[in-house]
């Protein structure tokens, strides 16, 4: 049998679930809209930059120097590294980026994929 002080805990837990799937569905509306530009450097370099929302299904196939590469996916507005030499392949665990801000780095060949819109949300505001 369930005491006054379970059924309020409980009801607790409820509500601290429901609040933060409701701010989940928030946050992800902020961004169901935001045109956002995939930037790839390699060494500092700019290799190309690409519209999320007009790139469909694209490979790219990054050579690199010493004959290494990476393999860049595009997808329903999203962007990852499917493939790579690297010894780590922390490139690769990143996964699927599609919001400005967001990032995949690739130390060992000096590659960066960024994502940069116009509407980017500020995280701290200074004076």
């Amino acid at each position: 049998m369930m005491r006054r002080g379970d059924k309020i805990l409980a009801i607790v837990i409820i509500v601290i679930i429901a609040a933060g799937y409701g701010w989940k569905l928030y946050d992800d509306s902020r961004y169901s809209n935001k045109e956002g530009i995939a930037v790839i450097e390699i060494n500092k370099k700019v290799y190309g930059t690409y519209e999320l929302k007009k790139v469909q299904d694209k490979i790219l196939k990054l050579e690199l120097p010493d004959g290494e590469q990476s393999i860049v996916e595009f997808k329903d507005g999203k962007v990852r590294i499917q493939e790579a030499d690297c010894p780590d392949k922390v490139c690769v665990r990143t996964g699927w980026i599609s919001k400005p801000g967001e990032m995949i780095v690739c130390l060992p060949y000096r590659i960066i994929i960024k994502i940069s819109g116009d509407k980017q949300d500020v995280d701290v505001k200074t004076f």
